[in-house]
């Protein structure tokens, strides 16, 4: 993971991702709640509409006859996408533009974490993908439960809006980085090891 630059890339965006924009979905009973003012029905439906988007994202994505070619320029893209899904599902008060932000949050975030496992999955030597999926799968369950954690305890201080747009922020700043890498990024991530 270490020494190859486009698994370790795509694997600090996941970090990142797991940290500041994953947990939204967490503490979305917290939203429901304190920012639109809702109960059980209104956690079901944002919780409802991201699984939607999601599924959607899903469909898209298998849909794709590229394989490998163009993934990892969709990978970026997906971030400041969810970056901006961020931002409209924690800045606004109306429960309907809740919901859109939700579902396509949902669809950004399936997308980000698909392309970046086959990518990462691809990108690995056979004898080393293993080890390498583990370290992914580390990140994907452990980090956003440590986000929530942070995110949830600078809540009780800031509220659960501004964590949640610094957040994005940082992510925003991640991403910079790594577009203008695109090129190696996709050299790294877009051939198979055995090629």
């Amino acid at each position: 993971v270490a020494g190859h630059s486009g698994i370790r890339m795509q694997l600090a965006l996941l970090v990142v991702m797991g940290l500041v924009a994953r947990p939204v979905v967490d503490l979305l009973p917290g939203y429901a709640g304190l920012v639109f003012a809702r109960g059980a029905d209104g956690l079901a439906m944002l919780l409802a509409a991201h699984g939607i988007g999601a599924t959607l994202g899903g469909v898209w994505i298998a849909a794709r006859a590229a394989g490998l070619a163009g993934m990892t320029r969709l990978s970026l893209l997906s971030i400041p996408f969810i970056a901006a899904m961020l931002v409209l599902f924690v800045a606004t008060g109306i429960f309907w533009v809740g919901l859109i932000g939700s579902a396509l949050l949902g669809f950004g975030l399936l997308i980000l974490t698909v392309t970046s496992q086959t990518l990462i999955q691809s990108a690995v030597e056979p004898a080393f993908r293993g080890r390498v999926v583990s370290v992914h799968g580390l990140v994907m369950m452990g980090i956003p439960a440590l986000g929530a954690m942070a995110l949830g305890g600078l809540g009780e201080y800031f509220g659960l809006r501004l964590p949640v747009l610094v957040g994005a922020a940082i992510f925003i700043a991640l991403w910079t980085l790594a577009w203008h890498r695109r090129a190696a990024l996709k050299q790294s991530l877009e051939q198979s090891p055995a090629r």
